[in-house]
């Protein structure tokens, strides 16, 4: 009898533990923070939920009531000030459940000698949302005050609008550093002032007018490419969708498609295509993370395919022959007809009225290179910002469809018949300055990678170039199916054939010697291409400072990589594709979240903690732990702005890169 009652009693017990763990107490006040003047007042709020008795005893600083130092607090919530700011000069205040005492809500209170009071005295704001803000005055019960927005009364479209009540709109592009600052003004004494900090966050409103996209990658084990324009509404429609599509066995051209997006506040958010019944297209589901309203990185993420991409806000007032005219460098990546890795850089000269009277391109072909190839072609721009090129040597005939992003920028995707290369890529204008000769001098950093699906190579580095074409200082990495060589040390040198193509040629005790050629879009940047065996591309680029440091990668970044695992059958090896965001603190720590697509394997809202380290070069290595699996990638800075990543896990080989939002 005494062991079945001992069993009743635990399982009573258990019952009330689950019921309670179930459904917990918890206590929300509002506002969760505020700045109050020295003796005034604000007025708190406290919500219990899951309880029958919702009272509350209010405290300040651990102290029920308060007390003259930290301040006193009434059993309604009404917080009084002391007469003396104290030190330090931030309280906090909390409500404690009477039901449940473990349970309770706090929020941070700032004591200024201003008369002038405000709340909440910080907030998260979606762009295009809004945001009510309340002032308290010393000695009025019907506080008389001004609002302004970054010193500007009623703010302005650019930061964020506040009327006379308080109630703040914030802008549907977030501003530079996110941040504004909002302000409560006493009208009897303007001198008095409380300010809350408004962190602006992306929404559906920040992705608003026409976008063209360019995508690069693989489906069920088939070359994937794509580019396409199509308009955003700002609330989450995708409408006037038009596209082209390379999937290696078929070909489709001006294809219609609507869809929907998602915005989330770290800028993270989705894109969904839907192409029209007739197209014989499935619908393609993407990730995507805002770098500005302007820039967003993206991934594919469904179950059949693998790759990544950008959008890029359109100029409709370069959707014409006439406005691309110049020098225009391309990069083109892919697969050939066999489906071996296919990689092009070069130039071509459109005259703007249609004719492409000259260029140069180089190629490897799963090893097979060819260099300053001439090429001649023709060129057509619609009015939607869709284009066909054609580019033309003595070798081949080559078929892209294009979309204009700018005068500066197309992003374009093979449309020629099948068993020729299937590509996607980009081409920019090249700066009238771009003097090869002269600029190449200073701090450089690269990335060259295999085409995405195909990537099972990755490299990275940094290098100082010199008068006389000499490559001094060489440091890098390279991760070569799982392979992984880390700092290597390398010289060399470059040789420049007239004002924007030359060589490089890196030469190391490690890795022997490693031969590119490159093409300057500006005195700052260019495209590569490896010249030898492996089959890889990328970007070559000067970096802004001759020093670094922790403080240096600092702030919001969204960033992607692609690659492939790693496996001793290259069969079985599988893309992979991550996107994601962090916050780094600029001193060697960071948070973030990351999306993954491996293969088939579709996860979202991997938590991030990191920790990096950097050398005065620029060079530094990130620890990325999510889902118990620390990873490593080092990384480079082009500027505090923008950075190339390289895996260098010995089960992963990839290559990608991130930049800083909304700067």
């Amino acid at each position: 009898m005494k062991q079945l009652r001992a069993l009743i009693v635990s399982l009573m017990l258990l019952f009330v533990s689950c019921t309670k763990s179930k459904h917990s107490v918890t206590v929300a006040i509002s506002p969760t923070s505020a700045t109050v003047g020295a003796g005034a007042e604000q007025q708190f709020m406290a919500t219990v939920t899951n309880a029958t008795d919702d009272t509350v005893t209010w405290q300040v600083n651990g102290t029920a009531g308060g007390n003259s130092t930290v301040g006193t607090i009434s059993s309604t919530g009404l917080y009084t000030a002391p007469e003396t700011v104290p030190n330090p000069a931030t309280v906090t205040v909390a409500a404690v459940s009477q039901a449940d005492t473990s349970a309770s809500g706090s929020a941070s209170v700032t004591i200024t000698n201003s008369t002038v009071g405000i709340a909440p005295g910080s907030a998260t704001v979606s762009a295009a949302a809004t945001q009510q803000f309340t002032a308290t005055v010393k000695g009025e019960s019907m506080p008389a005050v001004t609002w302004q927005v970054n010193g500007t009364t009623g703010g302005t479209q650019a930061s964020g609008t506040i009327d006379s009540t308080g109630l703040y709109t914030a802008p549907a592009v977030p501003p530079s550093g996110q941040q504004v600052t909002v302000t409560a003004a006493s009208e009897a004494d303007p001198s008095m002032t409380a300010s809350a900090t408004v962190t602006v966050a992306p929404s559906v409103a920040t992705l608003n007018g026409s976008y063209a996209f360019v995508f690069n990658g693989q489906s069920s084990g088939a070359r994937l490419v794509e580019a396409g324009s199509f308009q955003a509404d700002g609330k989450g429609n995708v409408t006037g969708g038009t596209e082209d599509v390379n999937n290696s066995s078929q070909v489709f051209t001006n294809v219609s498609f609507t869809g929907t997006y998602t915005v989330g506040q770290d800028g993270r958010g989705s894109l969904v295509i839907t192409p029209s019944n007739s197209s014989g297209l499935s619908k393609s589901t993407f990730q995507m993370v805002l770098i500005s309203n302007q820039q967003v990185r993206l991934i594919a993420y469904d179950a059949s395919s693998n790759g990544s991409g950008r959008l890029d806000l359109q100029d409709s007032t370069a959707f014409s022959n006439s406005a691309l005219s110049g020098n225009y460098v391309f990069s083109f990546s892919g697969g050939d007809g066999s489906g071996l890795p296919f990689c092009s850089i070069g130039y071509i000269t459109l005259n703007g009225t249609g004719s492409i009277s000259g260029g140069s391109l180089d190629s490897n072909d799963n090893g097979g290179v060819i260099t300053a190839l001439a090429v001649t072609g023709t060129y057509a721009t619609a009015s939607n910002g869709r284009g066909t090129l054609t580019l033309n040597s003595t070798f081949f005939s080559y078929s892209f469809a294009f979309y204009v992003v700018s005068a500066e920028t197309l992003r374009l995707v093979s449309i020629g018949s099948l068993g020729g290369p299937v590509w996607s890529g980009s081409a920019n204008s090249q700066q009238s300055d771009v003097d090869a000769s002269t600029a190449l001098s200073g701090p450089f950093v690269f990335e060259a990678d295999n085409p995405p699906g195909m990537n099972t190579f990755a490299g990275a580095g940094q290098f100082q170039m010199k008068s006389g074409g000499i490559i001094t200082s060489g440091v890098g990495d390279e991760n070569d199916q799982g392979a992984t060589t880390t700092g290597y040390s390398f010289t060399g040198s470059f040789t420049v054939t007239n004002s924007s193509y030359g060589t490089l040629q890196f030469v190391s005790n490690t890795l022997g010697t490693l031969n590119y050629s490159f093409y300057l879009q500006s005195n700052t940047q260019a495209v590569v291409l490896r010249t030898d065996f492996q089959t890889s591309s990328g970007t070559l680029a000067a970096q802004t400072q001759s020093t670094f440091s922790l403080s240096d990668f600092s702030g919001p970044y969204g960033f992607n990589l692609d690659g492939n695992t790693v496996t001793t059958t290259a069969a079985n090896s599988v893309p992979i594709d991550k996107l994601g965001q962090l916050s780094a603190a600029g001193n060697g720590n960071a948070t973030g979240n990351e999306t993954l697509n491996t293969g088939t394997a579709l996860t979202d809202n991997v938590a991030l903690t990191i920790t990096n380290t950097i050398q005065s070069t620029g060079r530094g290595t990130m620890r990325i732990t999510g889902s118990g699996t620390t990873r490593v990638v080092n990384y480079y800075l082009v500027s505090p702005n923008s950075l190339f990543m390289i895996g260098m896990d010995g089960d992963q080989a990839l290559l990608g890169g991130g930049d800083q939002q909304f700067q």
